[in-house]
């Protein structure tokens, strides 16, 4: 006998009664309860940070009181996220924020609309005014911040066009020229793309893109309004692979990556302040020698009055071998203190470095790259404003430091702007008119005495740039020579802030070459003890014999006479054929 259909039916109904109540699959909930039963337009995250940005834009009280403008995509958007809504126990940029741009009324107080996603045409729609058919979003006349802060391109690199470089770069100046267009009294910090976890993008793309924008914000009439922050060293080893340690996923920074970026950043909005604030160092006498060295080997092409925004204008002499020929590729050789390297009858001592003599025999000899010579005069009665590094002398005891500045620097430190004027500037420069290997395996720096502060100093702050740096007679002790003699000359709190420094700063172990080197006699007999530390730190890191080379020079002082006995040396070291 077959059971009767309602019998089936009160028993199915009994069985889904029993299924229900027992939580059968784990679940008590009814149709109602889950979003997904229930019809909505799809939201994206873009769409709700753009309706929230324009919201603020309109409504906000505070928007007079902007200071910083940051525009840009997701890297810039994660600023503002706490907890990572993909990754459950990864950080971004919140509370980095909140401290440091988060605060109306600061000098530092920023609105940020970054748009994850972002590509640099939509950037660019966003900042067109809506009468030219764009957003809008720099409309408002209460909205003028003392800076914009720009970080753009990164998306563009996929779904790319080609070539990718030129799309990139382009790209990011027209955001540039609108953005000085909509805002022209804002300075904008353009900064450099941030490495990716992919090598062949950074090699390919990220590094070149950012090598050309470096020679854009040097050029006119960029330079004018545009100052660059190059991050990307802040955010590799020293052997230019990415820093995995600051990154949630190879591309966008976690909580100690925007630490970094914050601390990179606020310092160079402060020089920058200072550099818009201070007049340039006004000169009583001309910079550098008023003719051209003349030279007994290859020639000198000079640069007369090379600008600066950064420091005060100057020659540059550029040395060239005897068979210099535009279809090879030199290393070049920037050198400070450059009035005194060429030629002995233009200088105060009648000596000279015979540089030129040196390199020339070299690499006749097979010994040494083919190389150039970048020859910097120093800043005259600012040169130890230009030569002692500002995060030396920012870990020194305040009494020390406040002194210094007065009575060394003329009130007037300009070691970053100085390093800057070469990076940034000068650097550009030459790599477009000369026929140079841009890379690092081709970029040296050097000087000696105070010009041998800088060049260490050079190498730890723009590692990516400066493949090495030789310093002779390196000044550890810091004071001017003409505070006295030798003796009264020696100090404990200049060469331990130098120490410090250098301990969180060098390169990544012998990834790059550091030569130094000091006499006996006269002013270098008290720099013994100090290189003496320096080396132990060096080796505490771990540097060999091929990465750092230290010499003592028995018998040697201090001047071009004795730094052209030996010069051979450093050259022999720093421009090593690979």
């Amino acid at each position: 006998m077959q059971p009767s259909r309602s019998r089936i039916s009160r028993t199915l109904l009994g069985l889904a009664t029993l299924v229900l109540s027992l939580g059968w699959l784990g679940s008590t909930a009814v149709a109602a309860d889950f979003v997904s039963t229930q019809p909505a337009a799809r939201v994206e995250h873009w769409q709700r940070r753009e309706a929230e940005i324009n919201t603020y834009l309109k409504d906000s009280k505070d928007l007079k009181g902007v200071k910083l403008l940051f525009v840009g995509d997701s890297i810039t958007d994660f600023w503002l996220f706490d907890d990572n809504p993909w990754v459950s126990g990864q950080k971004y940029g919140r509370a980095v924020w909140d401290e440091s741009f988060g605060k109306p009324n600061s000098e530092n107080f920023g609105l940020n609309i970054g748009i994850s996603g972002d590509r640099i045409e939509h950037v660019l729609y966003r900042i067109l005014p809506k009468a030219s058919g764009g957003l809008g979003q720099l409309d408002s006349p209460d909205l003028n911040p003392e800076f914009i802060v720009a970080l753009i391109g990164i998306n563009n690199t996929w779904a790319a066009e080609k070539p990718v470089t030129d799309s990139v770069f382009e790209g990011v100046r027209a955001v540039l020229t609108a953005l000085h267009e909509r805002k022209p009294k804002a300075r904008i910090i353009l900064q450099t793309l941030l490495p990716t976890n992919d090598e062949a993008k950074n090699r390919d793309v990220v590094r070149p893109v950012n090598q050309r924008l470096r020679q854009l914000v040097s050029s006119p009439p960029f330079s004018g309004f545009i100052s660059l922050l190059d991050l990307y060293p802040a955010f590799v080893d020293g052997s230019g692979a990415q820093l995995s340690g600051y990154f949630t996923d190879g591309l966008h920074p976690n909580a100690k990556g925007y630490r970094v970026w914050r601390d990179r950043l606020v310092p160079f909005l402060q020089q920058t302040r200072s550099l818009t604030a201070t007049s340039m160092p006004v000169q009583t006498e001309p910079l550098g020698s008023p003719t051209q060295p003349s030279v007994s080997v290859g020639r000198i092409e000079r640069l007369d009055n090379f600008p600066s925004r950064y420091v005060q204008a100057r020659p540059i002499d550029v040395w060239l071998p005897s068979d210099y020929n535009p279809q090879k590729r030199y290393a070049v050789l920037y050198m400070h203190d450059g009035q005194g390297l060429f030629d002995a009858s233009r200088t105060w001592n009648k000596q000279a470095w015979n540089v030129h003599s040196a390199l020339a025999k070299l690499m006749k000899e097979g010994v040494v790259q083919d190389a150039i010579v970048v020859g910097i005069p120093n800043g005259g009665r600012y040169r130890y404003s230009e030569y002692y590094p500002d995060k030396y002398l920012a870990l020194a005891p305040p009494d020390v430091r406040s002194d210094y500045v007065h009575r060394a620097q003329a009130d007037k430190p300009l070691a970053d702007a100085y390093l800057r004027f070469i990076v940034e500037e000068l650097k550009p420069t030459i790599d477009q008119r000369y026929a140079t290997v841009r890379e690092p395996a081709g970029t040296f720096i050097m000087g000696s005495s105070m010009g041998g502060m800088i060049s260490i100093y050079a190498l730890c702050e723009y590692p990516e740039v400066f493949g090495g740096a030789a310093a002779l007679s390196t000044h550890w002790v810091g004071r001017p020579s003409s505070w006295g003699t030798p003796d009264r000359l020696q100090n404990a709190s200049l060469p331990s802030a130098a120490f410090k420094y250098l301990r969180g700063h060098l390169p990544k172990a012998n990834t790059r070459r550091l030569y130094m080197d000091h006499g006996t006699t006269g002013l270098d007999a008290v720099y013994g003890v100090h290189q003496a530390v320096v080396d132990e730190i060096g080796r505490e890191m771990g540097y060999d014999a091929a990465h750092w080379h230290s010499r003592i020079f028995a018998g040697a002082g201090h001047t071009e006479a004795d730094w052209s006995a030996r010069v051979e040396i450093p050259l022999s070291f720093l421009l090593a054929k690979p």
